[in-house]
Parts: C-alpha cells; sequence; structure tokens
C-alpha cells in the first residue's frame, strides 16, 4: 500500500522460505466480490465437478451440515433416482463464475520456487492496486499511477524475487493482472518449464513428429531434411498437421545425445562414445600380477612366402603379452598367418622365461585365447561350469590364472592402448604403410609395393624389437600410477616377487597337448599321421589312452605323456617303404619288426610271478618315511619363487627328449612333415593306410649304419 507521501511500502508479515512476504487478501476491488443472481440447486455430482472435490465428500456435507441449513435437499429429476442437490451458496468453489481470489488456490502441483514466484507476483500486483487507488485520490488517472509505480520498481524500492534483479514494466504488470483474473493464484506462477513440459508432450502425442522420430532413429542415418519431406509427403495422405522445419530441430534437440547416437549409431558407437569409462587403479597392482594379452594386425604390408616359392604382400598380425602395472611388452609374436594357440604359446612362453610368471592374464574371448590347449577346457564346457583339466593347458600347467574380457568392448583390455602407440609409433614410419582405414591409405602404397619396399617378415621383427626397446620400453610413460618412469623402469620398481620354472619345464609346459588317443598297431595317430610304431616305449602301451604334446616340427616326432602328464618318451614318425625297395631294404625293415615283436616276448617271459613281499613292502615304506623326514634344502629367496608342478622329477628326461636330434637322413628334407606354425596337414592320397609322408626308410637305415660306424 501506499503512504501519505506516495512511496510503496511492504507488508511485515512474512511467509515461510525466501522471497517476498505473501500477501493475505486479493486485488481489492471496490464494493467487494458481486453476488451472482439465480443461486440454483446444482447435483452433488455437478457441485464436486465444479470444486473439485470427490462426490462422496459432498454427499456426506449434505447429509450432516448443508440440509440443517436448507443448503441441500433431496429430490428426483426424470428417470434418475433420487439424489443430493446442494445450493450454489453452501461452497464459493460451487458457484458458476468465481472471483479471482477464489479460483487457483490448489498449488500442490507447483513446485517450492514456482509458489514462492507466485506469490511474489501477487504481493506485486497488491501493491499497484493500492497505488492506483491512492492516485486517484489525488486526481492522477491509472495510466500516471501506474508509470509512477513503474519507475519505483525500476528504482529498487521493492525487494526483487530471491534477491535476483528483475525489470518489470507496464506490459508485464497488465500481463500478470489479466492471468490473475483468468486462473487466480496458480497463473501467476512462471510457468516456462511446465510449458516446455507440455510443449514436449504434445510433441509427443503429435503423429507429424512421431513419423520424423520414426524416420530420423534409424542406422542408415538420413538427414533430417529428407526426413521431414517425407513425413510431409505422410501427413498430407493422412491429413495430419504439417509442422516446419525448424519445428522438428527443436523436436530432434529436445532427445537426448546418447539416444540419437544408440539409435543412429548402434551400441558400439554409444559405448566408445557415451558410456564413462572404468577407471582403473594401477596403484593397487605389482609387476606380474595381472598381464592382458591381445593381437593386432600391424598397418604394414610385409613380402611373405607364397607356398608356391614366390613372394606375397600380407599384414602381419602381432600377437603379445602387456604387463598392467608398468605397461610393458612382456612377450610378442610376429605372424603373417591368421593368429592360433600356438602363436600365443610362443608368446607367452618368451614372456614367462624372461619376467617370471604371471598370477593372471586377461585374456580375449575368440576362440584362440579361449581355448581347451592354453586353459584345459573348450569355451563352452567353461560356459556350462566344468572345471579345466588338471593336465591339459598351459595356463593350467603353470599356475596362472585366468579372466576374461568383456565381449565386444576393446576398453576392457588395457593393451588395445599400447596397439595404438604401435600404429602411431611403429607403423607409420614404414613405406608401404597401409593406414588404419581406407579414409588414411596412401595413395602411394601400390606403388611402393610394387617398386618392392615392402619388408620381409624377419626385418619386420628385428625392427620392432628395436623400436620396442628404444621407442617404448625405454621411454618415459604418462599413464596412471606411472610418475614418470619408463616402462622398464615401473617393472622393476614394481616387482616384489618373481615366479619362475626351469626353461626346459617351461617348453614343455607350453606345448600343446591333444588327446586322449589310444595307441593302435601304427602308433599314436593325430591328423592323419603316425607316430612311434617301431619305438618300443609306445608298443608298450598297445591298446591303452595316452596323450601327446607337439612340439614346432613334426618331422622330429611328437612326446607321449600318460593320462598324469608325465612323460613317457618321444615318438619319431613312422618311415614308408618305396615301392621299388630292394631285398637289403626289405630286409632291415623286417629286422625291426623282429625287433618289436621279440621286445613284447621278452616283456612275456620277463613279467613277475608274484606280488611283492609283505615284508618287503613294510621295508620300503619305513625307507619313504624316513627319507620324508630328512631335513630339506633351504629355500630360495623370497624375491624368487619357483613353480612347482607335477612332472619337475621328469627334468633330466625332458631336457634329454629336447636334445634328440630329429631320424632324417641327408635329403629327407625332399618329404618333410608339416610345422605345427604352418596351420595345416599335408596328406597323401591312397587308401586308409596311407599316412603323412616322412622320412623314407632308407634315409633312416643309412643315417643308422652311419651312426654304428661313428
Amino acid at each position: 500500500m501506499t503512504s501519505a507521501a506516495g512511496h510503496l511500502t511492504i507488508a511485515s508479515s512474512p511467509t515461510e522460505g525466501p522471497g517476498f512476504p505473501m500477501p493475505v487478501s486479493g486485488v481489492a476491488v471496490e464494493g467487494g466480490s458481486p453476488r451472482a443472481s439465480g443461486i440454483a440447486f446444482i447435483s452433488s455430482a455437478e457441485a464436486a465437478e465444479r470444486s473439485g472435490r470427490n462426490v462422496g465428500h459432498v454427499n456426506r456435507m449434505c447429509a450432516t451440515v448443508w440440509f440443517a441449513q436448507g443448503l441441500a435437499r433431496q429430490e428426483k429429476r426424470g428417470k434418475a433416482r433420487a439424489g443430493w442437490y446442494v445450493s450454489e451458496e453452501a461452497d464459493p468453489a460451487f458457484a458458476r463464475v468465481k472471483m479471482a481470489a477464489d479460483i487457483g488456490t490448489d498449488l500442490r502441483h507447483l513446485s517450492e520456487r514456482q509458489r514462492q514466484n507466485s506469490a511474489y507476483r501477487k504481493q506485486i500486483l497488491d501493491a499497484w492496486s493500492a497505488a492506483c487507488t491512492a492516485a486517484y485520490q489525488l486526481g492522477f488517472d491509472r495510466n500516471a499511477a501506474t508509470g509512477r509505480f513503474v519507475q519505483q520498481l525500476l528504482l529498487g524500492e521493492v525487494p526483487a524475487f530471491r534477491g535476483e534483479s528483475i525489470k518489470i514494466n507496464r506490459s508485464t504488470l497488465y500481463n500478470w493482472q489479466r492471468r490473475y483474473q483468468a486462473g487466480g493464484l496458480a497463473a501467476l506462477a512462471d510457468a516456462r518449464g511446465t510449458q516446455q513440459a507440455a510443449e514436449a508432450a504434445a510433441k509427443a502425442d503429435d503423429p507429424f513428429f512421431a513419423r520424423v522420430k520414426e524416420l530420423y532413429l534409424t542406422q542408415n542415418r538420413p538427414s533430417l531434411a529428407d526426413c521431414v519431406k517425407f513425413a510431409s509427403i505422410d501427413a498430407r495422405k493422412r491429413g495430419w498437421p504439417v509442422h516446419n522445419y525448424k519445428a522438428c530441430q527443436r523436436m530432434i534437440a529436445a532427445i537426448p545425445r546418447q539416444v540419437v547416437i544408440l539409435m543412429r549409431e548402434g551400441e558400439k558407437a554409444h559405448y566408445d562414445k557415451c558410456e564413462p569409462p572404468i577407471v582403473r587403479d594401477y596403484y593397487g597392482l605389482r609387476s606380474n600380477s595381472i598381464w592382458c594379452a591381445d593381437h593386432h594386425t600391424l598397418d604394414i604390408q610385409c613380402a611373405v612366402p607364397d607356398g608356391k616359392g614366390g613372394m606375397k604382400h600380407a599384414r602381419p598380425t602381432l600377437s603379445g603379452f602387456e604387463d598392467l602395472r608398468s605397461r610393458m611388452i612382456v612377450g610378442w609374436q610376429i605372424s603373417a598367418a591368421a593368429p592360433n594357440a600356438d602363436v600365443i604359446l610362443a608368446s607367452f612362453e618368451a614372456a614367462a622365461g624372461e619376467c617370471g610368471l604371471p598370477d593372471q592374464v586377461l585374456i580375449d574371448n575368440g576362440k584362440d585365447f579361449d581355448s581347451r590347449t592354453l586353459q584345459g577346457v573348450t569355451k563352452k564346457e567353461r560356459r556350462e561350469g566344468a572345471a579345466p583339466d588338471r593336465v591339459i593347458g598351459a595356463f593350467v600347467l603353470c599356475g596362472v590364472n585366468v579372466a576374461h574380457a568383456k565381449p565386444y568392448a576393446p576398453k576392457s583390455k588395457p593393451i588395445e592402448r599400447a596397439f595404438g602407440t604401435v600404429a602411431k609409433g611403429f607403423s607409420k614410419w614404414w613405406s608401404t604403410y597401409t593406414g588404419g582405414t581406407t579414409a588414411t591409405k596412401p595413395e602411394g602404397l601400390a606403388d611402393a609395393m610394387k617398386a618392392g619396399k615392402a619388408p620381409t617378415l624377419e626385418e619386420l621383427r628385428e625392427s620392432f624389437a628395436e623400436w620396442l626397446a628404444a621407442g617404448y620400453h625405454d621411454c618415459v610413460h604418462t599413464g596412471h600410477a606411472m610418475d614418470g618412469q619408463t616402462p622398464r623402469e615401473a617393472f622393476a620398481a614394481n616387482l616384489d616377487r618373481k615366479r619362475t620354472m626351469e626353461r626346459d619345464l617351461l617348453s614343455f609346459a607350453c606345448l600343446p597337448r591333444y588327446g586322449p588317443l589310444k595307441v593302435g598297431r601304427q602308433g599314436v595317430t593325430w591328423k592323419g599321421m603316425f607316430f612311434g610304431a617301431f619305438d618300443s616305449n609306445v608298443q608298450a602301451l598297445y591298446g591303452k589312452q595316452v596323450l601327446i604334446a607337439v612340439g614346432d616340427n613334426l618331422s622330429e616326432g611328437v612326446y607321449v605323456l600318460d593320462l598324469d602328464g608325465r612323460l613317457v618318451c618321444k615318438a619319431p614318425p613312422n618311415l614308408r617303404l618305396p615301392f621299388n625297395a630292394d631285398k637289403e631294404t626289405l630286409r632291415e625293415a623286417t629286422k625291426l619288426q623282429k625287433q618289436v615283436r621279440k621286445l613284447k616276448k621278452d616283456y612275456v617271459d620277463n613279467r613277475p610271478k608274484m606280488a611283492l613281499d609283505p615284508l618287503q613292502m613294510l621295508g620300503e615304506l619305513a625307507a619313504e618315511k624316513a627319507l620324508a623326514a630328512q631335513p630339506k634344502s633351504e629355500d630360495p629367496p623370497p624375491s624368487i619363487a619357483p613353480h612347482r608342478t607335477a612332472f619337475d622329477d621328469q627334468l633330466p628326461q625332458i631336457r634329454e627328449a629336447f636334445e634328440t636330434p630329429a631320424r632324417q637322413a641327408v635329403g629327407a628334407e625332399s618329404v618333410p612333415l608339416p610345422s605345427r606354425f604352418s596351420y595345416e596337414s599335408k596328406t597323401t592320397g591312397g587308401d586308409a593306410g596311407d599316412q603323412t609322408a616322412g622320412p623314407s626308410l632308407r634315409d633312416y637305415l643309412a643315417l643308422r649304419q652311419r651312426e654304428e660306424e661313428s
């Protein structure tokens, strides 16, 4: 209200919370609220609809309060049964035409800020009404009074809402007044957020916007302009209202960006661009705690043999193991063929022999990593909950735990970051660099390949070893927990315990194992090849189940193991007898057959005739206990922890088997057996008794004769 001097004053009764004081009465109206003419009785249902109350509540009020006051009665109108009818005077909410102070009083749907904002605007309207009344008494009109009131607002004589600077002009005052008279106190609230929500709801229900959204949110990624064009065609056919391009732009902009990327680019793009990464704390790791392994196709064209005496171009594959604590590439292999379990085992053996065994490996879900050769269980068996075989699987034999990365999630394998460094720091410096994508492919690649600038596989391996040592391991790494150290320095600084194995035992554990296989008349059969037909140790196992471990060169034979994984012997490949063999060669072959027959006969003649004597058994048991009671040798220092396996006691036998040369004479390499790294088996034609080509019997006999003479 206004003082005698014409200044605006504010009521002193504050409401709860910050903001301007809440007024008690409505805008001043001369003569009070007019009474509506023609008061009528209305049904309880209509009264409930006008007031927004429940019909049962209106009926209870009619029976308990208004009936006694003569404001309610029961009537039967038409065919409907009798019901309560209440006078419009019983409650102001029942009036057909309501005053501003009587409507819009329910503010429960508004937020706390909106309610305070509505009260502030209502206080401004009250002060404006009082200022106009005072101006009339002084002879000023409404226009002059409003102008003076706006000046007082600009001079800051009225506190701003929540202390915020606010500018109010004539239009704002008249707009607030119209809204208050039409909707009461609730209509004065700042409804900009509510209007936006209402507009968004209206757009969601609009068929034109729905059609545009349907066309736009597809992985074909059409432009918004084309979507609007085709949606307009559908709208004209179906009678929908058409909206302009800008409205469609605003509708698309209101969709969360993550949803647009998911619908238009797919789940992988959503994972790469939108999902927050899981940040690992590398301070909690030690060197050799976890190794991460994967494959990476190098962006380099190199020259490799084509198998026909010539050369061809191919992109080699890098397979490596990275120590997560130090980011050091502890083991790697570069191969031209598709990587498989043998390449993984070769890189793991090199890493474990140099740096020690890890506690755990984090590997991919591909069939080469998730294989029985590495884990002792197939992927299908692992998913069904089967336990790994204790004698098959290099990781099982070496006491290494296995963890699998999240499928189709490169971010879950930290070695992918190291592969990015390889792509930028190593691959880009070659003349035959292919680029990471077709968009980054150099134009001169074909000319460089024709000019013979492609490196050989050996040249590539040598260069990568030099770059890895000087350009990666000895360069400062800026990753988390590296603290300005190089990978080599970080590995040494965080190595508390080094688990080791004898190198021959490690090589033996990393040989791929297959089986069980049954020993037959041709010895052990594997992939169409036969081994150990004339070996006495193999023939002694005739009819039994065995395992085999396959080395790099099959021409040297395979390692025969019992079902407990212990080495039995090294079985050479079976020899072939040429069709035009002379009598002497046939005689020598028959001699070998007789030797095997004699071996079996000697075993039958010399077999034990009775069980061990009980006293002898007790003596042997006492000797074993005495041996176990003897003091053991001192343990190695804590920094070195040898890994024990079930075949440690066979170390001399394993060394002898590894050092045994191949029984192959000069000239026998013309028909070699395939290598384990050739990834293919060459078999000859013929009947079922044919076997893979190997050294001839003549060459073998000649080698035997030279050995005897020497």
